[in-house]
């Protein structure tokens, strides 16, 4: 999915994403 700053499809086991990183 498409991460972003508090993505609700953000998952820890997902890759090297911080939950507030801007990568994408």
């Amino acid at each position: 999915p498409p991460y972003s700053v508090a993505s609700p499809d953000y998952t820890p086991s997902s890759p090297p994403y911080r939950y507030k990183a801007p990568l994408h």
